[in-house]
């Protein structure tokens, strides 16, 4: 993706999980199903590797929720409170 198109899927990405709310997270899978209706077709591995860059320091957007019980494979993301708070501030919608 160029720079700009990064810089959408992103935009993007937060902006599903922030519809998604605090309590449950996304798994990768349906992060790409939703992401869909900004026209964006990621594969999973675009996917994880954004999420990861989002999650990582000095960002921390985004975080992966405990599983709770389920496959620990699984992994499901949500924004974290800086995330939601970025996406607030930003007037991303």
């Amino acid at each position: 993706m160029k720079t700009q198109q990064l810089k959408d899927f992103r935009r993007a990405l937060l902006l599903v999980l922030d519809a998604a709310g605090e309590r449950h997270g996304l798994t990768p899978e349906a992060l790409n199903h939703n992401i869909g209706r900004f026209g964006f077709r990621p594969t999973l591995e675009e996917t994880a590797r954004e999420l990861h860059y989002l999650s990582g320091k000095p960002l921390e957007l985004v975080e992966i929720v405990p599983s709770g019980g389920f496959s620990p494979e699984v992994k499901y993301w949500r924004l974290t409170t800086f995330g939601r708070n970025f996406v607030a501030e930003e007037e991303l919608e």
